[in-house]
């Protein structure tokens, strides 16, 4: 999901439900006797990015709702749209206060900037300078990883003028690829211990009750083992008839 919690926070459990209900499909898709996939069902990764809504005050309370409980009811990664680098002194000293209270908090799952950036109108002169991605996980080593916005489709924040190949690359995208180049080592460091957060009863003053009086909703047969999905079978004639792959 992207930025439900900016129009539905009081319902946020919804969204911690709805991760419940689709790690209970995968696991049930590989253990189920009548499923397709039984021993071959991979467990795909989970991720919400949260909107910067109200900034830390709001961004902290919703990772620890998103993480808190257990395993099965916790996204994998908490996505962070955080656009508030518009200025290399005090964009510095946001992403400090952010690696801080990740590196605190010990998450059971990866952290990660899942819209970096700023909107190029809130910038001097109108061009980023992309200054974050030098070294960047030298200077914010408790973020897992980022992704800057955006390549085309948002004219305050394009790099490019259209979303073909063959788009021309502006001052922007020029900037932030030339950062890249100077990202520095990458990280290799094993998982840290972790520990779940206390889920939060309340977040920006709006009480949030809990996620297990949220129904699992009801598809049909599409949330029965008939329902999970076939196997990739490998289509080519090489002789290896038997190969599979999910």
């Amino acid at each position: 999901g992207n930025e439900f919690d900016m129009q539905m926070l009081p319902f946020i459990p919804a969204l911690k439900a709805y991760v419940r209900d689709l790690k209970a499909h995968m696991k049930m898709c590989n253990t189920n006797e009548a499923s397709l996939t039984k021993g071959q069902m991979r467990s795909i990764p989970l991720m919400y990015a949260c909107s910067d809504d109200r900034g830390n005050k709001g961004v902290f309370p919703k990772a620890d709702y998103m993480f808190c409980d257990t395993e099965a009811t916790s996204v994998d990664i908490f996505g962070l749209n955080v656009e508030r680098w518009c200025d290399d002194s005090a964009g510095k000293v946001v992403y400090d206060g952010i690696n801080s209270f990740i590196a605190g908090r010990q998450y059971p799952g990866s952290f990660f900037f899942s819209e970096m950036g700023c909107s190029k109108t809130n910038v001097a002169g109108h061009v980023r300078t992309w200054t974050q991605v030098h070294d960047f996980f030298n200077d914010f080593p408790a973020v897992d990883g980022f992704t800057a916005y955006t390549y085309s489709g948002n004219q305050d924040f394009d790099m490019f003028d259209s979303p073909l190949a063959n788009a021309t690359e502006n001052e922007d995208g020029l900037h932030f690829f030339s950062g890249m180049k100077a990202l520095g080592d990458e990280p290799q460091t094993n998982p840290a211990p972790s520990k779940r957060p206390t889920c939060p009863s309340t977040i920006l003053g709006d009480a949030i009750t809990s996620y297990h009086d949220v129904q699992t909703y009801n598809t049909g047969p599409a949330g029965e083992p008939s329902g999970c999905p076939k196997p990739y079978q490998n289509s080519y004639d090489d002789g290896r008839s038997d190969m599979v792959v999910v």
